[in-house]
């Protein structure tokens, strides 16, 4: 019953990459664009969409910025806490230093709602991200839940002093 399937004479792809095996028709395609699929075959409970550049990871940082403000703003609407993490020029530093083909692990101090990890877990596919915090906030229990349930074991989190947990 999907209405593009017609279209590519019964919707045949080509196995495993989600890419039409037939050409697309016009008008649904840039004339000079190539297409490139963005979204990839996986397992349920992995990522359909990795980003493949700075800007992508930005914009998918961006996203998930909104659900955890929201998340936030849920369980603790008391706190205005929005503009109380990294900046941009900040976040693009961060997301150039960790998409290093080197860099395979990120630590940070102080997990809050979550913001600086996902933005480096959606800027490198291979990081690990170690947080250290107390989990004091009403969130961050629930941001982390939801990081975790995106990331599975790419992220690590250290709950306590970091006096004594680093």
């Amino acid at each position: 019953s999907c209405t593009c399937a017609p279209v590519h004479f019964g919707g045949t792809f080509l196995a495993g990459t989600g890419t039409p095996s037939l050409s697309m028709p016009d008008g649904l395609i840039d004339k000079g664009a190539a297409l490139h699929p963005r979204l990839v075959e996986t397992r349920q409970g992995q990522q359909r969409f990795v980003p493949g550049s700075v800007n992508e990871s930005l914009t998918a940082t961006y996203a998930i910025w909104n659900l955890l403000d929201a998340t936030m703003h849920h369980i603790s609407p008391e706190h205005n806490y929005q503009t109380g993490y990294v900046r941009e020029l900040q976040l693009r530093r961060m997301v150039n230093l960790v998409r290093r083909p080197h860099v395979k692990t990120y630590c940070e101090i102080g997990f809050n709602g979550g913001h600086s990890a996902v933005a480096m877990l959606l800027a490198n596919p291979n990081l690990h991200v170690h947080s250290f915090d107390l989990m004091g906030w009403g969130y961050s229990n629930e941001t982390s839940r939801l990081l975790r349930t995106m990331f599975g074991r790419r992220l690590t989190m250290h709950r306590g002093d970091s006096t004594i947990t680093v």
